[in-house]
């Protein structure tokens, strides 16, 4: 019996051994698993039972992948984006396109951490990355990279640093304050709180409410004074007694009537630049519930058409100017844009010689007028007395003409015709006049009982239909034929032939 017991001890030993010697041997390490030369869809330092089962590019080793050096575990760097991942040295090579490092990650330079400060923003990362984020299109500003922060959270409070709030320090009359940044109040080493007034109660300051308002520079809007001089919420009769609205800051959306202008409003000094109102002193007439400010009215009156009325035009809008006595395209008229701006009206002249001229557009923004803009625009005329037919003529792309089918058989003439520097030689403003010169031959003969008769082009005398048709030519084309200038002075020709045909002559003109 007992050897018996000794021959079954043995037994199983021996089976121990064998089934240790077959484990043993069946353990493989794939550096690849994937079936693509690249291995890029399959598994990186894997531990398999069979080598077939390994990618042939890769190598392989009969143990265990943490007993490889090409499977074990160290730092991959990616110097471009300035990651720093654990890794294995196959998948950082071939993966993640980084050099591996057989380091932990805080014992490499290159990965050590830091707080990054990129606008208003805070991230905790490595320098390269720091740079690297900087450099995205969001962002595209210099990082400022603080090595001295070894943690997150001490990182995170730094973001935002422009951020306004109440800052609270110590004096002798107790807890004063300030508005300030909160990078302005942790410089001083003061207590900051962010969104908060002065004037709010849990802050125990000896700053509160009043009825006194200010203009700020830099904005449009009225704003409460606190009893420090600190401005507070836009200017709200009716919330003066809110203890909530002197207990945070504001928007100007959170305020009375946004997107109003407000203009003249005794209660309200939400005034709205691109409204039309901006914070002002009152003025003589002017009356307000508290404080001495109001939002202006930055709209303009004008008398564009010379009826004697003036019309009211908005803060920002721009039109073409009319004057009433002006003879359209005459010698010497040039187009003027004429700009409603902060309650001052201003003129500016588009080029010379209508070289340019004043368009006027109209856009509906609601109001019955609509709101009204116009520009000066390059007047394209010079090639149209070259276009021969109307679909060129008319072809807006390439110039400012129309087709006049009722001269000739039909002619392009400019849509806007031009002046002339008529006194410089240089300027080719003879042989574009000639293009309307014309000469007609009437002729007639002696009638067989007395008297002339007419044979030949009757229509091209005084008032005919041929003078007529030659001298709107003349006109249309520019500064040519006769013609009195824009304040009605006649032109050296039209003043001599007045002289001619016995209808006087004015020297003084």
């Amino acid at each position: 019996m007992k050897n018996k017991n000794i021959i079954l001890f043995i037994g199983i030993l021996i089976f121990l051994a064998v089934l240790s010697i077959n484990f043993t041997s069946a353990a493989v390490c794939c550096e690849n698993t994937g079936s693509s030369p690249d291995g890029n869809d399959g598994a990186w330092c894997i531990d398999v039972d069979e080598e077939s089962i390994c990618n042939s590019n890769f190598r392989t080793s009969p143990t265990s992948c943490e007993s490889t050096t090409y499977c074990s575990v160290g730092t991959c760097i990616n110097a471009q984006t300035g990651e720093c991942l654990p890794s294995p040295q196959a998948s950082c090579d071939s993966e993640l396109g980084g050099y591996w490092d057989s380091r932990n990650n805080y014992d490499i330079p290159q990965c050590q951490t830091g707080c990054c400060l990129i606008g208003e923003q805070a991230a905790f990362v490595t320098q390269t990355r720091c740079e690297y984020l900087a450099s995205l299109p969001e962002y595209n500003v210099v990082p400022q990279f603080l090595n001295n922060i070894q943690d997150e959270q001490s990182c995170i409070a730094l973001a935002e640093p422009e951020v306004k709030g109440a800052c609270v320090f110590q004096t002798d009359s107790g807890n004063s304050c300030t508005i300030e940044t909160k990078q302005e109040c942790q410089e001083r080493g003061a207590e900051f709180h962010e969104g908060f007034l002065c004037s709010a109660e849990e802050l125990n300051t000896i700053c509160g409410p009043t009825e006194r308002t200010t203009c700020v520079e830099g904005k449009d809007e009225i704003y409460f004074l606190d009893s420090c001089g600190n401005t507070a919420n836009i200017y709200d009769s009716e919330s003066q007694d809110d203890a909530e609205y002197w207990t945070y800051i504001k928007d100007w959306t959170e305020s009375c009537n946004p997107g109003e202008s407000n203009t003249d409003s005794a209660t309200c000094g939400n005034c709205d630049f691109y409204a039309g109102s901006t914070c002002s002193a009152v003025e003589r007439g002017q009356n307000v519930n508290m404080g001495n400010y109001i939002c202006k009215d930055l709209s303009c009156s004008y008398d564009n058409n010379g009826d004697g009325t003036k019309e009211k035009y908005e803060h920002g809008e721009t039109f073409c100017a009319t004057p009433k006595d002006w003879k359209e395209n005459a010698p010497g008229r040039e187009e003027i844009r004429i700009v409603c701006y902060n309650g001052e009206i201003s003129a500016e002249p588009c080029a010379s010689f209508r070289n340019e001229v004043c368009t006027e557009t109209t856009i509906d923004d609601g109001t019955p007028d609509g709101y009204r803009y116009a520009a000066c625009v390059v007047n394209s005329w010079q090639t149209c007395v070259a276009q021969d037919n109307e679909k060129d003529c008319d072809n807006a792309d390439k110039r400012d003409c129309k087709w006049e089918e009722n001269i000739g058989d039909g002619v392009c003439l400019p849509k806007d015709p031009p002046g002339f520097n008529f006194w410089d030689v240089e300027e080719d403003t003879e042989t574009l006049c000639a293009v309307a010169s014309d000469v007609c031959v009437v002729k007639k003969e002696k009638g067989l009982f007395g008297g002339w008769d007419y044979v030949e082009n009757e229509e091209c005398l005084s008032g005919g239909s041929w003078e007529t048709e030659k001298q709107n030519l003349c006109l249309a084309l520019g500064d040519c034929g006769v013609k009195v200038n824009y304040v009605d002075k006649k032109g050296w020709w039209e003043n001599w032939k007045d002289f001619f045909t016995g209808e006087g002559y004015d020297e003084e003109e």
